[in-house]
């Protein structure tokens, strides 16, 4: 419970004591020639520190860590790193603890729904694109099948109509008129029969 009302707590309330490996690197980067600017701001830092009893405030670590980036190419810590591996000095109780419990929970909702927010306005696109992908894939089988039975009725009338022109001895008028209506009415039974497959797969 403690470590979840000291996560509450908006880090810019807090002080800092720097870490000894931080300080010892501070103090080499003073003595090295570098950026005389940012060894100034480092300088005014690390003095201010020494000030307020080797605290500092979230403004100055922030300087800190700008100083210790720019005059040592070698450092890769990011803010977020230096700030867990300092000492955090929790700001003192004020008149209403209770209330400023509540107005730690309070930050806390409102960030939680601010992510909430952000969240929901992706995972409606992200529903939409899924559910076009299961359209298409539901679909995809009956097209096929659409297609297959086109392509079968078509064979067959085109099969059924070369067959009526072989078995005629000899060619006449109503040859022509034998041939398609025997290879519409062969297809009609095929096509009969492929509907009804294609309604008991639908």
């Amino acid at each position: 419970m403690c470590e979840i009302e000291e996560n509450l707590i908006d880090p810019r309330e807090c002080r800092f004591r720097i870490d000894k490996p931080t300080r010892r690197l501070a103090d080499k980067l003073l003595s090295k020639s570098g950026d005389e600017d940012y060894k100034q701001r480092l300088r005014s830092v690390m003095e201010e520190d020494e000030s307020n009893k080797q605290m500092m405030d979230y403004e100055s670590l922030t300087e800190l860590h700008k100083c210790l980036q720019k005059l040592d190419n070698s450092y890769n810590l990011f803010f977020y790193q230096l700030m867990d591996k300092c000492k955090r000095i929790l700001p003192e109780s004020r008149k209403n603890p209770e209330l400023e419990k509540r107005l730690r929970k309070l930050k806390f909702q409102e960030s939680q729904k601010i992510y909430n927010k952000m969240t929901n306005d992706v995972a409606p696109k992200r529903r939409e694109m899924i559910s076009v992908k299961e359209e298409v894939t539901n679909i995809k089988p009956v097209l096929i099948a659409l297609i297959n039975a086109l392509l079968v009725i078509g064979a067959t009338f085109a099969f059924l109509y070369k067959v009526v022109e072989w078995s005629l001895p000899v060619p006449n008028v109503s040859a022509p008129i034998q041939q398609v209506l025997s290879a519409l009415l062969g297809s009609f039974v095929v096509a009969t029969a492929e509907l009804y497959f294609f309604v008991r797969i639908m």
